[in-house]
C-alpha cells in the first residue's frame, strides 16, 4: 500500500491463470452445438459477430464484475491472450503485460511507464534480471495507486507519475513509497537501481 493510504490499493499488475484452457473439444452441446472448453465445460463460443459483441461487452467490465463464463468465453476466443498465456509469466513483454491487463480488466499499471521505461522492463526480462524487473513493475503500481504526491515517513514528499526512473530516485523516494513489512519490494527495488548503475557505468566507459 501507499504509506499515505490505509487501504490495501490495487492488486499485483499479473493475473494467475485459472481460466487457462488447453482447446476445445469435439463434444457439443445437442441444443446450439456449442461446443465445451475440455477444462471447465463451459460453453466456448463460435467467432461470429454475436460472439464478438458480447466479448466486447466482457472487455467493457472491470474485473471485479466478471463471471467465470465470462472469462472462459475471453480465453477461448482471444488467440492473443491465449499465446501470451503459453508463456512463462515471468517473460511476458510489457505489452503483452499490457494486453492481459486491459483484456482481463486487471488495474492497468502499466499504461504508467513510458516507452523508454517500457524498453527497459523489455531489457530487463531479455537478460533475466527478474527481481529488478519486478521493482520495475512495483514503481508502475505506486505510480497507478498515487493521486498526485506521496507523503514519505523521512517527511519527503514526491508525485510518482512525475518522477524519472533513475537509481537515486529509487533508493530516496520510490523505495519508500510502498509498506511492505517483508522487505521484498526494497530488495527488488534496490536490484532495479544496480542495474541502473551498471548500464550508465557501461555507458560512460564507451565514450
Amino acid at each position: 500500500m501507499l504509506m499515505t493510504r490505509s487501504q490495501s490499493g490495487p492488486q499485483a499488475c499479473t493475473p494467475t491463470a485459472p481460466y487457462r484452457t488447453t482447446g476445445v473439444t469435439q463434444r457439443a452441446q445437442t441444443e446450439g452445438s456449442i461446443p465445451l472448453s475440455d477444462t471447465t465445460g463451459e460453453p466456448c463460443l463460435h467467432d461470429t459477430p454475436g460472439t464478438r459483441d458480447r466479448m466486447a461487452l466482457i472487455k467493457a467490465k472491470p474485473h471485479s464484475q466478471r463471471s467465470r463464463a465470462d472469462m472462459q468465453c475471453l480465453f477461448c476466443q482471444d488467440n492473443t491472450l491465449a499465446a501470451i498465456y503459453a508463456k512463462e509469466e515471468k517473460r511476458w513483454s510489457s505489452n503483452e503485460i499490457e494486453y492481459v491487463q486491459r483484456s482481463t480488466g486487471l488495474v492497468h499499471t502499466f499504461s504508467t511507464l513510458n516507452e523508454q521505461e517500457k524498453r527497459l522492463y523489455d531489457e530487463l526480462i531479455t537478460q533475466g534480471e527478474w527481481s529488478a524487473a519486478r521493482g520495475l513493475s512495483s514503481i508502475a503500481l505506486t505510480r497507478y495507486a498515487s493521486t498526485g504526491e506521496v507523503h514519505l515517513p523521512s517527511g519527503l514528499s514526491f508525485d510518482p507519475e512525475k518522477t524519472d526512473v533513475t537509481a537515486d530516485s529509487i533508493r530516496s523516494h520510490f523505495r519508500f513509497a510502498l509498506i511492505d513489512p517483508s522487505g521484498s519490494n526494497a530488495r527488488q527495488l534496490e536490484a532495479l537501481a544496480q542495474f541502473l548503475e551498471q548500464a550508465d557505468r557501461s555507458t560512460g566507459s564507451k565514450t
